[in-house]
């Protein structure tokens, strides 16, 4: 599949030949990703399937699909399912506290100045989350996908709340609900998944 950014938004700087080694670039990552896509595809499947109480499809027990294919009654009792959603309520009641110390090792004069640019960009840390309702939304619907896929992830961006002539940015911060769509990487080809084992 190419990579066609010819009527892409994201404008790459540098000549066309540079242009065309990171278009490269970012196909050859694009493709090293993808089998680690497939695999949390999989992986979430199959969390998801216990989750909604499908686990006889996962017997190790010989002979136990033939017997239920001649009608022997099989008893599934969905415990994962309540278990994920008992610790997900759990965590999502006790939001974590958010703050933002002061730098250390400071001139005498620099302390309290410091003191202040502190508090305020911890205020303004909660007035975007305030205004995105993060607590309530995001961070919830977050906590239950971290309990039943064991990932999790926000997305942060910016978003014009007026028009096109009167712009209003904010910042806009949601859950990410698909993980199998998400694909992290570093340069060389190397996922973060691989880094972090």
């Amino acid at each position: 599949m190419a990579l066609n950014l010819r009527d892409s938004k994201l404008l790459l700087e540098g000549s066309p030949d540079e242009r065309e080694d990171k278009r490269q670039e970012i196909l050859s990552l694009k493709q090293d990703l993808s089998s680690d896509r497939k695999k949390r595809q999989q992986l979430y499947r199959k969390r998801w399937d216990f989750y909604m109480g499908y686990q006889e499809e996962y017997t190790t027990i010989y002979g136990k699909n033939t017997a239920r294919k001649k009608g022997r009654p099989t008893a599934v009792f969905n415990y994962a399912g309540r278990t994920v959603k008992k610790i997900a309520t759990a965590m999502a009641n006790n939001p974590p506290a958010i703050s933002i110390p002061a730098r250390h090792n400071l001139p005498e004069d620099e302390i309290g100045p410091e003191r202040i640019r502190a508090q305020s960009v911890e205020n303004f840390v909660y007035d975007v989350l305030d205004r995105n309702m993060f607590f309530l939304k995001g961070y919830r619907r977050g906590v239950f996908n971290q309990t039943l896929m064991g990932d999790a992830a926000i997305k942060v961006y910016p978003i014009n709340r007026g028009t096109k002539d009167e712009e209003d940015w904010d910042i806009q911060i949601v859950n990410h609900e698909r993980m199998d769509n998400i694909r992290g990487g570093v340069g060389g080809g190397m996922t973060l998944r691989s880094m972090m084992r």
